[in-house]
Order: structure tokens, then sequence, then C-alpha cells
């Protein structure tokens, strides 16, 4: 049996070292933040957490670079599209004028409204609207409504900025030559007259082409 002087001091010792374990874990140094950050990466929530966070923002950089990249694409097809469908109407005014021509050569008059009419027709497609012989000269069926003008809009909302000038320079040049097909005047009596004033119009209508014809058209040609 232990007597109660022995039992008080046992129980002092206990106190003591409590107090001393206390103070030795007290005095122990905290991790740093940078320490604290370390564990919890380690640790299986946090590889968890940081696997998802990285996966979500590769798949989101991924898919908005397939994005852009699918507008890119998208753009320079309807470009390609637009070139050749204008190209491919100059072309077919142009083989037209050089029938003309032989035609004129053979004693065949034209008026030269006339003339300026079909160059008019053949950018606009608007041989499709003649019900006793229409004619279809698009490459593509949804373009073939459309006027060359309409053609030429929805190209410059596309290319590059620094295409613009030479596009509305096309516009304003098809509004001036359409201007003359809209003038009606009679063919003179005199056959060398008349023939002379069929003659200038093919002539000023290729000049019209060939000033119209910007490099990424005649690329196409």
């Amino acid at each position: 049996m232990l007597t109660d002087d022995e039992r008080t001091r046992i129980r002092a010792e206990e106190i003591f070292r409590l107090e001393v374990r206390g103070e030795l874990e007290a005095s122990k140094a905290r991790p740093s933040g940078q320490e604290r950050l370390g564990r919890w990466l380690n640790s299986s929530f946090g590889l968890w957490v940081l696997s998802s966070v990285v996966l979500a923002g590769l798949t989101t950089a991924f898919t908005y670079y397939q994005n852009r990249r699918g507008e890119r694409i998208k753009k320079i097809e309807i470009e390609r599209r637009l070139d050749v469908e204008i190209s491919n109407r100059m072309s077919s005014a142009l083989a037209r004028l050089r029938v003309d021509q032989q035609d004129i050569g053979q004693g065949r008059l034209y008026a030269p409204a006339a003339v300026y009419g079909d160059v008019a027709s053949y950018l606009d497609n608007s041989f499709l609207n003649d019900p006793k012989d229409p004619q279809d000269f698009s490459i593509y069926p949804e373009y073939q409504k459309r006027s060359f003008r309409s053609l030429v809009f929805e190209l410059s909302t596309i290319v590059d900025p620094s295409s613009l000038p030479e596009l509305r320079e096309a516009v304003v040049g098809y509004i001036r030559f359409k201007d003359l097909a809209s003038v009606q005047n009679a063919m003179p009596p005199e056959a060398a007259e008349a023939r002379r004033e069929s003659a200038e119009a093919v002539d000023d209508s290729m000049k019209f082409l060939d000033g119209l014809m910007k490099d990424r058209w005649r690329s196409g040609m």
C-alpha cells in the first residue's frame, strides 16, 4: 500500500511530465505554408483536385482551339468559293465578248446598250430569269441567284482588311457599268458608224472587265 505522501509525489511527477511534454510540443516550429501545401498536394484528395482542375483546363483550351480552327477553315473555304464564283462569271462574260468581236467582224451589229447589258447579266447571272432561254453561269447552287454586288459584299465581310479597298473599287466600277446598260441609244443608220459603235462597246466592256478583275479573280481564270 502506498502512503499518502507517495501518492502525492507520484501525482506531482505525472503532472510535471505532462507540463514538460506540452512545452516541448509547443516549442516545435509550426510547418510553413509551403510545407502544408506540399503535404496537401501529396494527399490523395489534393492529387484528385489537382488532376481535375488541370484536366478541365486542358479540355477547355483544346475545345477553344478546335472551334477557332474550325471557324478559320470554314472562312477560308467560303472565301475560296466566292472568288471562284466571281471569277467564273467574269470568264463567261469575256468569252461572250470574244464571240461578239467575231460576229462584228462578220458584219453583225450590236447596240452598245445590249453589249453592256449582256456583260452585266453574266456578272449577275440574270440570264437565269430569261423565260425563253434560261441559262445558268453560276458554279455553286447557293450563289445561283446572287448578284455580283452581293457576292462581293459577302466577300468583304471575311477577307483581310487590306483587300477591302479593291473590293470597294470593284463594286463602284460595276455600278457605273450597269448604268451604261440602261442607256438605250438607237443604232446609227450608216453601216460603218454602226459597226464602229458595236466594236467600241465590245472593246469598252473588255477594258471594264480587265479593270474589274483583281488578282484574286484573275488567278482563277
